[in-house]
């Protein structure tokens, strides 16, 4: 029979020989072939080409993993229908505390009162940590103003910053152009929203540079810097300092956006403060 007419895009087998042709193999393909019976099926192709007395074969494996992705699109509906409704409850919640706070409650009634309102406020944000990690490799990179992203999530945190007396800085030498997606402001939220409520720090300073096809991201503070003890681990799942009230989620969220635009994220040994060095393609 005629490969070609396995595919239900003719478009994705010449997409198939052009990636084989040039890496010598593919792994992991995801296509979408029709059955005999012309059902179609989501499929993996793992593939190698072999070139024997001047005719080209293609040696592989194809998984059928129909059953699978309808599992996972089945679970992200309810997922998302859970955060939603979750969500939903808390607002209402949060608005009753409001307005019990107005009301004349006593010192203990009114510690009470603004603990349950500080709990749904961290889960309220758990809710959207998670939001953000399903979204990560969903959308395609498009070109990102370096600047604007940087200058929107300073916004968000100008009155905190001030607040509590802290200086940012950015030191930006020119207009810098990165492959990113709309998910980019929380990396930089993420990293400053840190520095302003764990670092102790009196100054973050954010440098830019350009090397090569990359812009490289620098974000330092001041503060008490990042325990010893989990340094080697601070992107990890759940990993945070003994004193924060956070879920442990935000580093690692984003160093999943990070290396879902195919840059890199560090964090930088210093004698005093803390340094996170992000690598991004240029566009």
């Amino acid at each position: 029979m005629d490969v070609a007419s396995l595919y239900e895009n003719k478009e994705d087998r010449e997409r198939f020989k052009r990636e084989i042709e040039k890496n010598g193999f593919v792994k992991d393909y995801e296509v979408r072939f029709r059955r005999k019976d012309g059902k179609i099926i989501d499929c993996i192709l793992s593939t190698t080409m072999i070139k024997k007395e001047g005719k080209t074969f293609y040696q592989g494996i194809i998984r059928d993993v129909t059953q699978i992705k309808e599992a996972r699109r089945q679970l992200d509906m309810y997922n998302s229908l859970l955060r939603h409704d979750i969500s939903n409850r808390n607002q209402i919640t949060l608005g009753c505390l409001e307005l019990l706070k107005e009301g004349n409650l006593s010192d203990e009634q009114k510690k009470l009162v603004e603990k349950a309102y500080e709990h749904l406020v961290h889960s309220q944000q758990l809710l959207q940590k998670l939001s953000i990690i399903n979204r990560v490799g969903e959308k395609k990179l498009k070109e990102m103003d370096l600047e604007g992203v940087l200058n929107k999530s300073l916004e968000k945190y100008e009155y905190l910053s001030k607040e509590k007396g802290i200086n940012i800085k950015i030191n930006l030498r020119s207009k810098c152009c990165v492959l990113a997606d709309d998910l980019l402001e929380n990396v930089f939220s993420n990293l400053i929203e840190n520095a302003i409520i764990h670092s102790g720090c009196k100054n973050i300073e954010i440098d830019v540079d350009e090397k090569d096809d990359e812009v490289i991201i620098t974000i330092k503070d001041d503060g008490r810097g990042v325990p010893k003890e989990i340094a080697d681990k601070i992107f990890e799942w759940g990993v945070k300092g003994k004193e924060s009230k956070g879920s442990g989620l935000g580093l690692h969220l984003v160093k999943r956006i990070v290396e879902g635009y195919g840059g890199k994220i560090l964090l930088k040994e210093k004698q005093q403060g803390t340094v996170f060095e992000i690598r991004l393609r240029k566009c």
